[in-house]
């Protein structure tokens, strides 16, 4: 449990996900891990979770610490900032720096937007396995961060990959548990708010939208 536990303040933890691919393809949280430790951010505990992660690769080490310093308070985001500097990666922290969260566009220009045009009765009837199964694979490599916002623990996410064994297979696992924990919850406008609200970067909007428009 991160040192500095609460949320992320929420314009600061957009920032960081509009920029999750380049950083997950150009950093490793080992490399910043012990100026968490010397900020007093982590614990010792928090980097053997994210170094001992199973299967030990550069991907779940990120996915692991995002999902840390999302929930270890507003200093958290500095705290990054100064990390990656340290690491000479002054263009990702610039890159966050100039993001821009606030930029006034019209809700019609969200790619989500859609949903508002979906029939009430398809966008509030519970959704079924096939319809979680579709939506599987439109998201991407950062599912594992989607399913912690969801409300799944990092043993049930681990679980889920253990037991399937293509990604689909993994997302679909994770989501179909989400769905029969939240059976009355679980529809089709609940969802797409939830992927709206935790800020999923690897979303195909396009592709949930052709098969929102499909379901009866």
């Amino acid at each position: 449990m991160p040192l500095t536990s609460g949320k992320m303040l929420l314009d600061h933890e957009r920032k960081i996900k509009k920029n999750l691919l380049a950083l997950k393809k150009d950093m490793d949280a080992r490399d910043l891990t012990d100026f968490f430790i010397q900020e007093e951010i982590f614990d010792f505990p928090d980097i053997d979770k994210i170094n001992g992660y199973n299967p030990n690769t550069t991907d779940n080490r990120n996915n692991c610490f995002f999902q840390l310093l999302f929930q270890s308070g507003e200093r958290a985001y500095d705290v990054f900032l100064r990390a990656l500097r340290q690491n000479q990666q002054d263009y990702l922290a610039d890159l966050i720096e100039n993001t821009q969260v606030n930029d006034g566009q019209a809700q019609a220009t969200e790619p989500h937007s859609w949903i508002n045009t979906i029939p009430q009765h398809v966008r509030f009837r519970t959704l079924t396995e096939k319809d979680i199964s579709r939506f599987a694979q439109t998201l991407g490599n950062d599912w594992q961060m989607v399913a912690f916002d969801f409300g799944l623990s990092k043993v049930e996410i681990d679980h889920c990959m253990m037991e399937n064994q293509t990604p689909v297979m993994q997302i679909y696992s994770a989501l179909n548990k989400w769905r029969v924990r939240n059976m009355d919850a679980c529809t089709l406008n609940n969802f797409v708010q939830k992927l709206k609200d935790c800020q999923a970067t690897s979303v195909d909007w396009k592709q949930m939208e052709r098969i929102a428009r499909g379901m009866q």
